[in-house]
């Protein structure tokens, strides 16, 4: 192995709480926003304060307000959902995690890469109005599309001197 000791926890949050330490590379095989639900910046600096210097803290997040909560609407008898602008998505916001992360300054150097995916929630959701959504400009379309998708991201903190 690459590092000297290997931890493997079933609970990150059991982790956290009771774990003192100094971590060259902290992960986890969820996304964040699978992990935790609220106060995921104040999670994000707990696990931030048991790397060592220089370690890394590697987690993927998903930034979606994707078609799978309107699947869940229509399910629930919800109708005439052509109206696009009036439907309301919800998920985890990226940017303002980000920005929050940063203007709080409780954590180091943060790197990110961003893959964009296309899901299939998406072409159902556009094929139950195919009428509508054809009628719409590519700019609009495009639009709709890329609200729907869901990004991904891989994020990296490097805790400095």
């Amino acid at each position: 192995y690459m590092y000297d000791n290997i931890v493997l926890e079933k609970n990150i949050i059991d982790f956290i709480n009771k774990e003192v330490g100094e971590y060259e590379l902290i992960t986890f095989g969820a996304f964040l926003n699978d992990i935790v639900h609220d106060e995921t910046v104040e999670f994000i600096e707990k696990i931030y304060q048991l790397l060592a210097i220089n370690g890394q803290l590697v987690f993927a997040i998903k930034n979606f307000r994707n078609a799978k909560i309107l699947i869940q609407l229509i399910s629930n008898n919800l109708r005439d959902l052509n109206e696009y602008g009036k439907a309301e998505f919800f998920g985890c916001n990226f940017p303002k995690f980000l920005n929050t992360l940063i203007n709080r300054k409780k954590v180091g150097e943060i790197e990110y890469f961003q893959i964009v995916g296309n899901n299939k929630e998406t072409d159902i959701i556009i094929n139950m109005d195919n009428i509508s959504y054809s009628q719409l400009s590519t700019d609009e379309q495009e639009e709709i599309r890329k609200g729907l998708d869901t990004d991904y991201f891989i994020v990296s903190i490097k805790r400095n001197a």
